[in-house]
């Protein structure tokens, strides 16, 4: 890194750190101006002259710490083998940036290339899946590895660790998208999972600087950059209020393709699956329900389609016991 990218991260992480900017602000601020300041006065001045009322209320002390803060999340970032990517890097993800709400910094650990590759498929679900949804998981995101694809889940307790582990196990390379700092693993159960995501050249990536603890919202926006690193997101299990419906809602509005797995007649009445039958019968989904739509999946990454479901096609959806040809 030369002088000038180590003066925009540190000037970047200085005004996230500032009360009251957020996300929006911070980008506006970046946007409008294109010096680096490299004090508190400068930084003030460029805050003031973009970012209204919120850059009035501001004072010298609070970019003082602003800076404080950007150095120590510097310093600590680099012990722990934390990279800090900013939003106006090269290496910072094309089609992260093109979303409406992109976090101005992100930080990773492990392989940055595989957030930048371009066939990506998101597998997310909930956290207590059947066991059909459980093996289908695993198997999907197998199946995608042997094909090249990245798989990118977030490393939540159920079908995101079914997914994660799945990829491993057949040689791929995963993302693992975090809504804390990098210095912890949460659930801490996954904690040798994170690691065997990294020793196989994945990732782990998040928005939030190191020590930051996990928060009920911090999930939410967490699903934004799940959906955004990925060309196809395949929900495996979601109730229709579930968590995952969140990711279903930044994938509508980022224009990205939506997949379901399609369940036996027997699961049918799980609630963790009326999710998937009720974006199926919209026709907000395409089905998956054997090899030939896992197919259909990674050619859909890979040349992304984004067509809906006809109505006429949903009693054509097979609703089936049997996965790739074996026994579930």
């Amino acid at each position: 890194m030369n002088l000038a990218e180590s003066r925009f991260e540190r000037f970047t992480l200085a005004l996230v750190s500032l009360p009251g900017i957020g996300q929006t602000t911070a980008r506006a601020v970046l946007q409008a101006d294109e010096r680096v300041p490299n004090s508190s006065d400068e930084l003030l001045d460029v805050v003031m002259r973009t970012a209204g009322r919120r850059g009035q209320k501001l004072t010298v002390r609070d970019a003082d710490v602003a800076f404080q803060q950007a150095d120590q999340v510097i310093a600590e970032s680099s012990k722990h083998d934390i990279q800090i990517i900013c939003i106006s890097d090269d290496l910072y993800p094309i089609q992260l940036r093109e979303i409406d709400d992109p976090p101005v910094i992100i930080f990773v650990r492990g392989n940055r290339s595989v957030l930048i590759q371009s066939d990506s498929i998101a597998i997310v679900g909930t956290r207590q899946p059947t066991d059909f949804g459980e093996k289908s998981a695993h198997r999907i995101a197998g199946h995608l590895a042997e094909e090249g694809i990245a798989v990118v889940s977030g490393l939540a307790q159920g079908c995101d660790t079914n997914a994660h582990e799945g990829c491993i196990a057949s040689g791929g390379r995963t993302v693992a998208v975090l809504a804390h700092g990098l210095d912890m693993v949460y659930p801490k159960s996954n904690a040798q999972l994170a690691e065997r995501i990294l020793e196989q050249g994945g990732t782990l990536v998040s928005e939030y600087p190191i020590k930051e603890q996990p928060r009920r919202n911090y999930y939410v926006q967490r699903d934004r950059i799940q959906s955004a690193l990925s060309k196809v997101i395949l929900v495996i299990e979601t109730d229709v209020e579930g968590g995952t419906m969140h990711t279903v809602r930044f994938a509508q509005k980022q224009g990205r393709q939506l997949g379901c797995l399609v369940h036996p007649t027997k699961y049918l009445d799980e609630s963790t699956i009326q999710g998937n039958r009720m974006l199926l019968r919209d026709g907000l989904a395409f089905p998956i329900g054997d090899s030939s739509d896992v197919r259909d999946l990674i050619s859909r990454a890979r040349e992304p389609i984004q067509d809906k479901l006809k109505p006429e096609e949903y009693s054509q959806v097979r609703l089936q016991s049997k996965l790739w040809g074996d026994e579930i």
